[in-house]
C-alpha cells in the first residue's frame, strides 16, 4: 500500500456517496454495532462475518497504529475485493483515501473518540456523536477529522435527495449558490446553537477548526445553519438550544414562539454567556500555572483518558485465538504457557551463615587456614553438610599447601 499522501481528485456526487455508504459500513457500523446515516436507504450492509474480521481489524489497529497493515488485511476480505473491481483506477484511488479517513476515527492519538448518541428524534434517537479525547484550544485544526465536499447540480439534488431522510449534510454555498454535500467523518459532527468548532472548505475537503476550547469529555458541535432546522431552528434538538428553553423545548416548556418575547431571549442568552466566559477564563488561568508541567500531564491524561473510552468501546469485539505453531509443536507436546521450567537452585541454601562469612587479609595462605579450622568445627545438622564441610575442608587444605 502506499501512503495515504496520495492525491486523489474530487469525487463525483454519485461516487462520493457510494464510498461513503461502503466505507462507514466497513469502519465505523461494527465497531458501533448499528447502522449509521447512509445516503442510499436501500443500502445492504455487508455479512456478519465481514463485519467481525472488520471489527477485528480496526480494534488491533487502535492498538499498534499500524495503518498498511490494516489496509491490507480489509483489501484481501472477499467483500471489498468485489466492490474495488469494478472501479477504475483513479476511482479505486478515491475510495482508498476515503477509507483511510474513516479509519482514522479509531486512531488513539486522533483527539477525538466516535460515539453512539441517542439525543435527535430525527435519527431515531441512534446516531453518533464526536468526543474530544484531549484538549484543544482555539484556532486548533482537528487534522484527523476531515470531510469531503460534493458540488451538487439540482437534477443531482431531485435524484439523490429526499427530505428528513437523507439531507442531513446537505450545505448552500452562498458564494456559488449550490447546494453542497458534506459527507466523510466529519459529518458524524453534530449542530450546535453554540458551537465550539467549525467547518473550513479547503476545496473538495473541509477541515475542522476549534473556535472555542474543549477539553477532554466534551462533544465537538459545529453550527449548521440559522435555518437548518426549519424557521429559526425551532426543530432544533442541541444542548444550548435545551439550556436556553428555545428550539423543540420552548413547546415543551409551555412557551410558543410569539409568547417567548425578546428581552426574554437576550435576558437568557446574556446569562448563559456570562457563565460559559468565566469557566472558560478560569480553565486558561489554570493552565498558565507551570506550562510545561501541564502540557506533560494534558497529554498523559489525554492518553490515559482515550485509551479508556476506546478499551470501553472494544470490550464486546473478541480478537481471534492465534493458531498454534505445528512445524515446531507437536500435538502431545504442551502449550508453552503450560511448560514450567524447573526452579533454579539457590546457592548455598544448605550451608550455614557462618561459612559465608570472609574477612579481609594480607596474607591468602594464613586466611585460608583460619576457614579451613572454622568448617571443620562446625557441627553439621544433616549428612549433606557433612559431606560438604569434608569437601571444602580438602579443598582448602591442598590450597593452602599451593601457596605455602
Amino acid at each position: 500500500m502506499d501512503d495515504f499522501s496520495m492525491k486523489s481528485r474530487p469525487m463525483a456526487i454519485q461516487e462520493l456517496c457510494d464510498n461513503d455508504d461502503f466505507a462507514s459500513s466497513i469502519i465505523v457500523d461494527p465497531v458501533l454495532g448499528f447502522k449509521t446515516h447512509k445516503m442510499h436507504q436501500n443500502y445492504i450492509a455487508p455479512s456478519e462475518t465481514t463485519q467481525l474480521c472488520c471489527s477485528q481489524f480496526i480494534k488491533k489497529y487502535n492498538y499498534d497504529s499500524d495503518l498498511n497493515s490494516t489496509l491490507n488485511h480489509i483489501f484481501s476480505l472477499d467483500h471489498v475485493k468485489q466492490y474495488v473491481e469494478n472501479l477504475k483506477p483513479q476511482e479505486s484511488c478515491n475510495f482508498r483515501n476515503h477509507l483511510i479517513r474513516f479509519i482514522m476515527l479509531f486512531n488513539i492519538d486522533s483527539g477525538f473518540i466516535v460515539q453512539p448518541c441517542h439525543r435527535y428524534s430525527a435519527e431515531n434517537c441512534i446516531g453518533v456523536k464526536m468526543i474530544a479525547t484531549r484538549r484543544w484550544f482555539k484556532k486548533d485544526i482537528i487534522e484527523s477529522l476531515a470531510g469531503v465536499i460534493g458540488e451538487m447540480s439540482e437534477e443531482e439534488e431531485a435524484k439523490i435527495l429526499k427530505k428528513d431522510v437523507n439531507d442531513f449534510s446537505v450545505m448552500f454555498s452562498t458564494r456559488k449558490q449550490k447546494a453542497q454535500l458534506w459527507l466523510g467523518p466529519a459529518s458524524y459532527i453534530n449542530h450546535d446553537c453554540n458551537p465550539n468548532c467549525r467547518f473550513v472548505p479547503t476545496g473538495e475537503t473541509a477541515i475542522v477548526q476549534v473556535i472555542r476550547e474543549l477539553s477532554p469529555g466534551d462533544e465537538i458541535t459545529c453550527f449548521y445553519g440559522e435555518n437548518f432546522f426549519g424557521d429559526n431552528n425551532e426543530r432544533c434538538e442541541c444542548v444550548t438550544c435545551e439550556k436556553n428553553c428555545k428550539g423543540v423545548f420552548m413547546e415543551k416548556a409551555g412557551f410558543s414562539q410569539e409568547v417567548f418575547s425578546n428581552d426574554t431571549k437576550e435576558a437568557t442568552k446574556v446569562c448563559y454567556a456570562l457563565r460559559e466566559k468565566h469557566s472558560k477564563s478560569y480553565k486558561h488561568f489554570n493552565y498558565q500555572r507551570g506550562e510545561i508541567m501541564t502540557l506533560e500531564l494534558d497529554r498523559i491524561r489525554a492518553f490515559e483518558f482515550a485509551r479508556e473510552m476506546f478499551d470501553e468501546m472494544f470490550q464486546n469485539i473478541a480478537m481471534p485465538e492465534p493458531e498454534p505453531d505445528s512445524e515446531n509443536q507437536n500435538e502431545d507436546t504442551p502449550s508453552p504457557e503450560f511448560i514450567k521450567e524447573p526452579s533454579p537452585v539457590k546457592k548455598h541454601a544448605a550451608l550455614p551463615k557462618t561459612t559465608l562469612r570472609r574477612r579481609r587479609s594480607s596474607q591468602p595462605a594464613q586466611q585460608s587456614v583460619r576457614f579451613s579450622k572454622r568448617i571443620r568445627g562446625l557441627r553439621a545438622e544433616s549428612p549433606e553438610h557433612c559431606v560438604i564441610s569434608e569437601i571444602l575442608s580438602s579443598v582448602i587444605e591442598q590450597v593452602s599447601k599451593t601457596l605455602s
